[in-house]
This record gives structure tokens, C-alpha cells and sequence, in this order.
């Protein structure tokens, strides 16, 4: 692997979180193949490095530039270190696909302090996306996807947005109140997502919300052994493939700017205004259409309460980590 410096003008730069497998591993190969420089963030280097060599391979005739890149999203300290290491290898970014997600299987909490799901899924892909904003300016116009989920309809907050309100949640590695985690995970990067597009999108940092749709992905993997094959068989039949998941990410990341007040929400299903949730949930694929997302998103007090508490919580996770960074540097 070169330790060269990119040159700046060899074409649009984009990074995919998660993009080993599933959803992002296609997300991925798609821009690649569109001729976007790849960077595939992922926490382990050996399956990074083979889903390199797999768009390699699946994509023999194009001329592509795909580049794995260690990023742990369970640890703020390797978020500082993969943003410090891209930016000194590429020093331009245009497209930020946060698709990285876990959704059970973590019964401690991360070395940050937090439920791991909280961590994965929202406050460590917040914490990437500020410390890349710098870069994404410097870069516009530019794009932010986030992919969320139809759960983000069924996210709670609660009336008291501080971390001590949301601390029973977010701290917890018990499976009872960790069914919470991902839905409120998932309602709080939407939240992110607005107040990124009012606030960037002057800037030429556009932000987009995408649902992926029910997908057959390794998103699945830590259901329980004993109905694992009933499962793999329920999925098979209604789910979509991870390919057709990646349909919204890749409209997203090339669709006209919204303005800087309209919070983008797109789904691979057919959309109605009557029955917002339930064709949002499951159904044929239909490539990526606007939907309406949960109304709890027209409330600005809250999205502020969100970005206030996000904050917060970023915060007390570096202090918490920075005497174990400065010892190991």
C-alpha cells in the first residue's frame, strides 16, 4: 500500500463505512465503479483487504481505485486516527457514506463507556462525520449520506434530552433495554441529518437520509442459533438483496442538493402519503423514492435537543478515553 499523497485532481474521493460485506460492500463497488477514488472503512483489515480484491475482481474492465482503510467505530480513538491518516493520504473528500450498523450481539460496553449498538450506529459516526466536515468543505460540493432505517419510526427520546435521561439506555448492555438502543439510534441520526443539511448545505455539504429497506445482510447475524434457518428462509423470500439496499445510498450520493431546509429521507419501496409507515417497512423493490419520515422530525426543539445531548455525550466519551490515548502515543 502507497504512503504517497493522492493527487488532488485524479477524481472524487468517497469513503463507505462498513463496506466489507452487504449494503456497503455494494454501495462501495458501485461508486467505484462510477469512478470514484473508494475508501472502505472497515475494523477488520482482513476482510477489508479481500472485499478490495473482490470489486477488483468483479470489475475487471474498469479502471478503479479502491483502498482499505482500518476504522473501528467501537473506539473514538481509531475514528481520530482514521480521519488523521485520510486526510494526510487524500486531503479531499466528496461523498461520506455512513452505512456502518450493528444491531445485537455486544453484551459489554464499548472501552468509551457506551452500549456498543449507540456507539456504532450513531455517536461514533456523528463523532467521524465532524471531524471530516473540515475536509468535506474544503471539497464542495459535497455529500453525506446517513443510512437510517424504517426503525427510526419507532425511536423514543425522552422529554428530558440530557445524557443522564438517555443514560439507562445507552449504557446498558442488558438485552431488555438494549432493544431500545437501535430504533433511538437510528430517529437520532435522522435528527443529525437535518441539522447538518440546515446548517451545510450553504456550505456545499448536502445531507441525505436513506432507508436501505429490509435487507438479507450480515446486519443479521448474532439471531439466535435455535431460528436462524427459519429466519434465513423468511428472508430469502421478502427481503431485498444487499445490492437492491444499495440503491438509496448510491441515489443519495449523487442526487441533486436539496435545499437547506428539506430533510431528504429516501426508501427502496413504493411510497404513499396514506400509509407512510407501512409501505416504508417491507414490499417489491422500486428502486429509491422520497418518503415521509416519522413527523417527530418537524420539531426543531428536539432536533436541538438532540445536537445539544450529542454533543454532550461526545464530549464525556473523549475525556473519558483521552489519559489511554495520550499513554499510547
Amino acid at each position: 500500500m502507497s504512503e504517497s499523497k493522492v493527487d488532488p485532481n485524479q477524481g472524487r474521493v468517497a469513503i463507505v463505512t462498513g463496506a466489507n460485506t452487504g449494503i456497503g460492500f455494494h454501495t462501495a463497488k458501485s461508486l467505484a465503479q462510477k469512478g470514484y477514488r473508494v475508501v472502505l472503512a472497515c475494523r477488520n483489515e482482513g476482510k477489508g483487504l479481500d472485499a478490495c480484491q473482490r470489486i477488483r475482481r468483479d470489475l475487471p474492465e474498469h479502471k478503479i481505485h479502491v483502498e482499505y482503510m482500518c476504522l473501528d467505530l467501537s473506539r473514538f480513538a481509531s475514528v481520530r486516527q482514521f480521519v488523521e491518516a485520510f486526510n494526510q493520504k487524500y486531503g479531499k473528500l466528496h461523498v461520506l457514506v455512513n452505512n456502518a450498523g450493528i444491531n445485537g450481539g455486544y453484551d459489554k460496553p464499548t472501552e468509551d463507556g457506551l452500549n456498543a449498538i449507540f456507539q456504532v450506529n450513531y455517536l461514533a459516526q456523528v463523532y467521524l462525520t465532524l471531524l471530516l466536515l473540515p475536509t468535506l468543505k474544503s471539497s464542495a460540493p459535497a455529500r453525506i449520506v446517513n443510512v437510517a432505517s424504517v426503525m427510526h419510526r419507532f425511536g423514543s427520546l425522552p422529554k428530558d434530552l440530557s445524557p443522564a435521561a438517555l443514560s439507562p439506555v445507552i449504557h446498558t448492555a442488558k438485552r431488555k433495554e438494549g432493544g431500545a438502543v437501535y430504533p433511538l439510534t437510528k430517529l437520532m441520526l435522522m435528527f443529525f441529518t437535518k441539522k447538518m443539511q440546515m446548517m451545510h448545505a450553504k456550505d456545499g455539504v448536502a445531507s441525505v437520509a436513506v432507508n436501505p429497506g429490509a435487507v438479507n445482510s450480515d446486519i443479521w447475524r448474532t439471531t439466535h442459533p435455535a431460528i436462524m434457518p427459519a429466519w434465513k428462509k423468511f428472508m430469502g423470500l421478502i427481503f431485498l438483496t444487499p445490492e437492491q439496499g444499495s440503491a438509496t445510498s448510491l441515489v443519495a450520493a449523487e442526487m441533486k442538493a436539496p435545499e437547506e431546509d428539506d430533510l431528504v429521507y429516501l426508501s427502496p419501496y413504493p411510497t404513499s402519503r396514506c400509509c407512510p409507515l407501512l409501505l416504508d417497512c417491507v414490499g417489491p423493490f422500486a428502486g429509491a423514492n422520497r418518503a415521509q419520515p416519522n413527523p417527530i422530525l418537524r420539531r426543531e426543539d428536539v432536533m436541538e435537543g438532540v445536537w445539544r445531548v450529542t454533543h454532550e455525550l461526545i464530549e464525556q466519551a473523549k475525556h473519558r478515553t483521552a489519559p489511554q490515548t495520550a499513554e499510547s502515543s
